[in-house]
């Protein structure tokens, strides 16, 4: 197989079946408007919280549905698989987000302890710029006046 032929196949693979596209399109408009509403409009209304259920329920069957995907690509079909058993497919969606989590585990304790590092390292002087644990004894306090407010 040639370059050509794979971008080719790339690009014919999701319209081959166009009522399939479509509901998968639905199923990702429904995920992003109800976040955007939800994130523009959750501070006048906490009732816009329960669209973040819909969201949720969208975004785990479009998961699954990705997974269905790759599993019928590697079976090497020319057409994107087909909506049915929406069960299944949310409980593989769900599937896919744990074993995502699990994943990035290791790399935000990774972070975590970095973060934790560079704070000791810097003996925590971030918390002392905002002025409000300056006075006498501290690093800012050198006689100068220029960490207790008065220049």
């Amino acid at each position: 197989m040639d370059m050509g032929e794979i971008i080719g196949d790339a690009f014919k693979y999701p319209v081959s079946n166009w009522k399939r596209l479509l509901i998968l399109g639905v199923l990702v408009l429904i995920t992003q408007l109800s976040v955007e509403i939800v994130m523009g409009y959750g501070r006048v209304s906490g009732l816009l919280y329960f669209l973040i259920i819909p969201a949720i329920i969208a975004s785990l069957l479009a998961s699954g549905y990705q997974l269905r995907t790759l599993a019928t690509s590697i079976m090497k079909e020319d057409e994107p698989p087909v909506f049915n058993e929406w069960t299944k497919m949310f409980l593989d969606g769900l599937r896919v987000l744990i074993v995502g989590l699990i994943y990035e585990i290791i790399p935000i304790l990774i972070l975590m302890a970095g973060f934790i590092m560079i704070m000791i390292s810097q003996g925590c002087h971030a918390f002392r710029l905002t002025g409000h644990v300056t006075g006498p004894g501290n690093s800012f306090d050198r006689g100068d006046n220029y960490g207790n407010g008065r220049i």
